[in-house]
């Protein structure tokens, strides 16, 4: 029963804010929120630069201790939503053979955003873990400022709720985060919400570190959001925290998360990457990253 607890956080450790997310106990309405908070929101340049390209794929090996037990595929796209052109971001993730003796997932999360990635426009979460099933959608609607939440399993249609504008995802966040320039000592605020209520993310860039990943060593900046009033395991975990390690480069990609909790040190890690008109591209190839020393 241990090792089946264990198994059935790896899938969302890879999402943290999925985790962060909704625990009941935050505010309903804007003047319930810290002012000081609100007033240090994010405002993404939209003229900005990019750092993906359509079509780009990242694998992620995602594990316990020291056991790979996952695989999750992360994919980039460029698509038109009802007539508009917008990002999809998708990620997949599967228990490997050995994982899936003990506790199956397969997991697929879908976002839509702008294509100045400013605000999210849809989020889907189909989870399939063990003998648990979970099957729904987020819809936005920017002129109002409210989400509304749909149970696809059950067919259970939610009450609309306000969101701040500008909002994103549990998933949309990490590539809103890798689209922005920062620097270690800044503090990124940015409007959240799961569907069925809004939060603000609170995310601290709080140093640089040189070190060796699978794919190599690498200059990094480690970011690490706020989790002081999550729930769940986190809230079991005294010294429970989250680290995001991103690649200081122009493609900023996230090539590692840990995350220790009272079960355990979760983590998830780059191993692949694939970029349009390159074959089997590997990020040690590329010529904007340093390579893998041997």
């Amino acid at each position: 029963m241990f090792r089946r607890f264990q198994l059935r956080v790896l899938p969302l450790i890879f999402l943290p804010f999925l985790l962060i997310a909704g625990n009941g106990e935050v505010p309903a309405t804007l003047e319930d929120f810290d002012s000081e908070l609100v007033a240090m929101i994010i405002q993404p340049d939209p003229e900005r630069k990019l750092p993906w390209v359509d079509g780009e794929v990242m694998e992620f090996n995602i594990g316990w201790s020291i056991f790979d037990v996952a695989t999750a595929i992360m994919r980039i796209d460029a698509i038109e939503h009802d007539g508009q052109r917008a990002w999809q971001f998708t990620m997949t993730t599967r228990t490997n053979r050995f994982a899936d003796r003990l506790y199956q997932v397969r997991n697929t999360v879908v976002s839509i955003t702008d294509p100045n990635v400013s605000r999210v426009l849809y989020f889907s979460n189909d989870q399939r873990e063990g003998n648990r099933e979970r099957d729904y959608e987020v819809s936005f609607q920017e002129a109002d400022s409210t989400a509304t939440y749909y149970d696809r399993l059950n067919d259970d249609l939610h009450d609309p709720v306000w969101i701040f504008p500008g909002s994103f995802d549990p998933f949309s966040i990490t590539h809103f985060v890798r689209s922005l320039t920062w620097d270690v000592g800044d503090r990124l605020i940015i409007p959240t919400t799961n569907g069925r209520e809004p939060f603000l993310t609170d995310i601290k860039i709080t140093s640089t570190e040189t070190r060796r990943f699978r794919l190599g060593e690498f200059e990094t900046y480690v970011l690490e959001p706020d989790i002081k009033d999550v729930g769940g395991v986190f809230r079991r975990s005294k010294d429970g925290g989250i680290k995001f390690w991103f690649t200081k480069d122009k493609h900023r990609y996230p090539i590692r998360m840990e995350s220790s909790v009272a079960v355990g040190r979760f983590w998830a890690e780059l191993v692949r990457v694939e970029r349009p008109h390159k074959e089997n591209l590997e990020i040690e190839d590329d010529r904007d990253i340093p390579r893998r020393r041997r």
